[in-house]
């Protein structure tokens, strides 16, 4: 029986279009949570400081990183219709 959990597989992050792989995962807590990477749940998803698991505190902001990236992709889109493109 192994001490330590398999690492995370390999995968496409949503957001950045990265293929992420973790060599040295570092600890459990700080795993990716699949679809995002860690990086762009660090950027784009915001800390929520309620009560409650750790796990489901990840999991909002994993939800809140997917839900600023369509945001700030529609912004791009509306901007880009309506002033073009530098």
């Amino acid at each position: 029986m192994p001490i330590c959990p398999d690492r995370p597989r390999p995968f496409t992050c949503a957001i950045c279009g990265e293929r992420r792989e973790y060599r040295w995962p570092g600890p459990v807590q700080c795993w990716p949570v699949e679809p995002v990477c860690r990086w762009c749940e660090q950027t784009f998803g915001t800390v929520i400081p309620a009560p409650g698991a750790f796990r489901d505190r990840r999991l909002l902001s994993v939800f809140s990183a997917l839900a600023e990236a369509l945001h700030t992709e529609a912004a791009h889109q509306h901007y880009r219709r309506h002033y073009g493109t530098a």
